[in-house]
Parts: structure tokens; C-alpha cells; sequence
């Protein structure tokens, strides 16, 4: 029985969910998710958000107080020495987060529970989301143009299009029959979650232990501490987590307290938690579409796993959004994989190098590892990109559908500008949601008329970006100081006959393109699809 219809039916209101279906709220589009839990999954698992998903997650709508969440502007050091003996750990090297080109700090921790239950909320505000609690998908079944969704109760909704947000098990994914290739780790670890009001002074960053006798890793977050132990070849896990054997691992952490903050702790989970390294054969399949752990998964070492998946989310929604509304045909969502797959697969062999050099059992390879974070460390410019965390690359600028380099387009940068009123702001503040055009001057005129027409039908607006003490000469536009020229250095010509360039941002704020107008009409049709859709309205008629 058929009760309901929607747009986009989301499986699933984790993180990833729960931020696809606000961004698709806040855009207007009709959204049904199907969860089975009420409440939130009471247990921290995800902990670290690098600087592209704190971003997304600061400019969801109803996310209030979002920086609240996040113990920001965080360290990671690297030890070597032996986890029960802490004052024999020599410093190997650390790195410092401090704020990105994106504008947020580089590295956050948080707390899961916490962070699900705003998200949840966020959806709340968003409008044109329904949440049908306590239900389960049965089955998806492709119909003509539409999408058959059965559940448990035997009902059944109608809907476009449906995202699989249903974690690394997905239902969704099994039932379309897609393979979840990669490999499973055999090294397991104990995971030790602390809840605590007092903050454990004297570990106060991200911290990975080199011992080749039992990894370690403990890592503070909002409320509490992480501790993490590698279990050894033949060590029993369900003794490993026992009360007794994780009070003699935590025991050297833990010692310097005092004996009133240690009787303030509370252990809240113990368990053991095995590595994977799996992505989908297929993102999208019919009118079924993978994000998230649905998608892919990948050990934790680099601190990417719910990140790629809030960066998934991103990615599709505003995709959703065009073809929902009409604006571009069906084939703009498999831009998705093709975008987002060799993104995630380079998140993916970075975590598995780290890995490598950080959890090393033998000697000989752990002295590979420490030497080779000893000759990072001492190379001047090697190691300083490294200790203030710049090392990891960014996606490339945009180029020709069948040439596309990992990543697709880089992310517009978020600098401080000055705005009429005084005030100092991040661009993220005064760029509106949607599609966007940062110029020098009106950019409008020089546009082709059918780039002008799909701009406007897309609600794009526009910004010009100025010198500072610049303002005095626009009137009557939106417009901002750079302060520092970031924006303005994107603006340059390309040449000394060339016009100033034209900065077109996606709604996931990503450079769709830069440069002069004919440049920009044709990026915006290769990404767009439009140029299919107006030689296909031209024959029409």
C-alpha cells in the first residue's frame, strides 16, 4: 500500500543523513528518511572533523551554536616510546592546527551523541523533512521513473530518488546487489570511551603512541577522552575489554590525577572495533544513491571517515537539488561518483600510510617509521608544511568531463572581509546559499544570455569583492573588502589583454569555475549538463 510521495527518500538519519536531508530542507526539496532508531546512538564512534566538514556543518540552517560542539584548534603528537611508561615517551614530531584557508581550524574533536542530536535538531528547522521514526527499509524497487520504497509495516512510499545513508551494512546497497570491495584489517583495537566534567590537563592533544610492543592512542573531546589499544595476535577480546585488564592499560594515563577527578570518571563504552578499508563497486544504481559508509569506509588514521561522508552529502545535495527542481538532467548525479570516488580513494591510501608508520609491531619496521618521521621533521620546508598541517592536498580546479583530476573543483577559500557597516566577517558569512558570482564589477553584461538565463533561474547571486578602503567606489551592490587579497589574487587576469576573471561558486561552495565570461558558460554547461538540456529544448521546439 502505497501511503505517501516525496522527492528524495533518505535511508538512514546519522550525520551524513541528517546533513543531507537539512541542506535538501533548506533548498525546498520534498524529503521523507526512514530511521529506526528514536533517539541517537548513545555511544561516541566518529570523534575528529577536519576543516572541509566543520565548515559544512557551521553553515547548516538550525544548527545552533553549532562551535559549541567542537573542541577546536587541536594538536596531534607522535610519540615513541613504550604506552605503560610514560616518562620514557620522546616527542617524535606533532602537528598544529591552527585555521585553514577555509576559515574554521584545521582539525576539531567532538562528541557524537551530542553532535547527532543538533544535527537532528538542524533537520527540524529546515522545513519539508519528514521522518518516519521506528521504521525500516524492506526492499527498493525501481518503477518507470520513480522509486518504490517498501517497509517494515508494509507500506510503501513513492519517491524520485533514494539515498542510502544506512552505514557500512547497508540494506540499501545489498538489496541492489552492489559489491563492497576492499579488505578488512586483522589488527583489532580496544576503544575506551571517558566521560569526564574535569579535562585530563596532562594530555591535552591527539596522541599516537610509537610502540612496536602495543600501539596506543588517546585523543581528548568535549566531555571526555579516548583511549585506543591495538590487540596482539591470540589476545582474547572480550578479556581484553574487561574491567580489569582496561583499568591496567588506563592506569599510566591516568596516574597523575588526583584522586577526586579520577573518582569523576566514568567509563561509558569498552569495545573492540576492527578496521576496513571497502568502497562500493557503484554509487548510484537506478534510482538508488550511496553516501557515507553506504559508499565507502576507511580506517580512522587520518581522521577522514565521517568527514568523507559529510563531504558526500555536500556533494549531492545541491546535485538533488537541480535535478529535482528540473534544472539539469538525471545524469548530472553520476558527477557524483565520478567526483567524489578518487577524492575518497586518496582520503583512503593516506589513512593506510599512516597506519603503516603509526601502528608498526615489528622493530625493525618501527625504527623505519620513527626515522621517517625524524628526516620529515628536520627538512625545513617539508617539515614545516607538516607540523602546521598543510601537507594534505586539496581537491584541483575543474576541468572536462572524462579529464577530471581527483577531486573536482577546489574549495572557494574562506578569508576575513570587511563589510559597509564595519564589521569583520568571514566570506562565508555575506555569500548567500546557492550558486554565486564574485567579480571586481557587475558581471552580469558580459555573460552570454543563455548562462545569464540559468543563473537567474538558479536564484545566483552576486558579490563584488574590492581592495581595502575599496568601498567607497560601489554603490548600490553587495560588495566586500579582501583584506588579505585571497579573493582578489582569483580575480587577476590571466594575461595583460585579458578581463578581469569572474569567480562562479557552486552551492557546495566549490569553484565551479574562474575566469572570463565565454569560460564560464562553458564550465557551467560541461558541469551543469545544460548544454544537453538547451540542445534538446532547441529540437523540441
Amino acid at each position: 500500500m502505497i501511503v505517501e510521495s516525496c522527492q528524495v527518500l533518505i535511508v538512514g538519519l546519522g550525520p551524513v543523513g541528517a546533513t543531507l536531508s537539512a541542506l535538501l530542507g533548506e533548498r525546498g526539496i520534498d524529503v521523507v528518511v526512514v530511521e529506526p532508531e528514536a533517539v541517537p546512538f548513545p555511544f561516541p564512534r566518529a570523534i575528529a572533523a577536519d576543516d572541509e566538514m566543520l565548515r559544512t556543518l557551521l553553515r547548516l540552517p538550525g544548527l545552533a551554536d553549532p562551535m559549541h560542539l567542537f573542541d577546536a584548534g587541536q594538536r596531534v603528537e607522535v610519540l615513541d616510546g613504550r604506552p605503560d611508561l610514560p616518562a620514557a615517551r620522546k616527542l617524535l614530531t606533532a602537528v598544529s592546527f591552527d585555521t585553514s584557508p577555509l576559515g574554521v581550524p584545521g582539525l576539531s574533536f567532538f562528541h557524537q551523541p551530542s553532535l547527532e542530536a543538533a544535527l537532528r535538531g538542524a533537520v527540524d528547522a529546515a522545513g519539508n523533512v519528514r521522518v518516519k521514526w521506528g521504521r525500516s527499509v524492506v526492499a527498493v524497487t525501481d518503477v518507470s521513473d520513480e522509486a518504490r520504497v517498501q517497509l517494515d509495516d508494509g507500506t510503501s512510499i513513492r519517491a524520485s530518488w533514494v539515498v542510502a545513508c544506512d552505514g557500512a551494512a547497508s540494506v540499501v546497497r545489498r538489496g541492489r546487489q552492489i559489491a563492497y570491495e576492499g579488505r578488512t584489517f586483522s589488527e583489532p583495537w580496544v576503544v575506551v570511551d571517558i566521560d569526564t566534567p574535569d579535562p585530563i590537563g596532562h594530555l591535552p592533544y591527539f596522541t599516537y603512541v610509537l610502540d612496536p610492543a602495543r600501539p596506543a592512542v588517546n585523543m581528548p573531546r568535549p566531555g571526555g577522552h579516548r583511549f585506543e589499544f591495538m590487540l596482539l595476535p591470540g589476545e582474547d577480546p572480550v578479556a581484553a575489554t574487561g574491567q580489569a585488564q582496561v583499568a591496567r592499560w588506563l592506569e599510566p594515563y591516568l596516574a597523575p590525577m588526583s584522586a577526586q577527578a579520577r573518582e569523576r570518571l566514568t567509563i561509558v563504552r569498552r569495545t573492540v572495533y576492527t578496521f576496513h578499508a571497502r568502497t562500493a563497486a557503484r554509487w548510484r544504481a537506478g534510482r538508488v544513491l550511496l553516501a557515507g559508509d553506504a559508499a565507502h569506509c576507511m580506517p580512522p588514521f587520518g581522521g577522514q571517515g565521517l568527514g568523507s561522508g559529510i563531504g558526500d552529502a555536500l556533494a549531492l545535495a545541491w546535485r538533488l537539488d537541480e535535478v529535482c527542481q528540473g534544472l539539469a538532467p538525471p545524469g548530472l548525479l553520476d558527477d557524483y561518483e565520478a567526483e567524489r570516488r578518487p577524492r575518497v580513494a586518496e582520503m583512503t591510501r593516506t589513512a593506510l600510510i599512516a597506519g603503516r608508520l603509526l601502528t608498526a609491531r615489528s622493530r625493525p619496521t618501527a625504527a623505519v617509521s620513527r626515522g621517517a618521521l625524524r628526516a620529515i621533521d628536520a627538512t625545513p620546508l617539508l617539515g614545516r608544511r607538516f607540523r602546521a598541517g598543510s601537507l594534505r592536498t586539496r581537491p584541483s580546479v575543474p576541468v572536462p568531463a572524462g579529464e577530471r583530476r581527483a577531486g573536482g573543483g577546489r574549495p572557494l577559500p574562506n578569508p576575513r572581509v570587511r563589510t559597509r557597516d564595519g564589521r569583520l566577517v568571514r566570506l562565508d558569512d555575506v555569500v548567500p546559499a546557492g550558486w554565486a558570482l564574485l567579480a571586481a564589477g557587475d558581471p552580469w553584461p558580459d555573460l552570454p544570455a543563455e548562462l545569464r538565463s540559468d543563473l537567474r533561474a538558479r536564484r545566483c547571486s552576486t558579490l563584488l569583492v574590492v581592495p581595502a578602503r575599496g568601498l567607497t567606489a560601489v554603490a548600490g551592490q553587495a560588495a566586500v573588502e579582501d583584506l588579505d587579497g585571497t579573493i582578489l589574487a582569483l580575480l587577476e587576469p590571466a594575461g595583460r589583454a585579458a578581463s578581469p576573471s569572474i569567480v562562479l561558486v557552486r552551492p557546495d561552495r566549490f569553484l565551479a569555475a574562474v575566469g572570463d565570461a565565454p569560460a564560464l558558460a562553458a564550465a557551467f554547461s560541461r558541469l551543469t549538463g545544460c548544454a544537453q538540456a538547451h540542445a534538446a529544448h532547441t529540437a523540441e521546439r
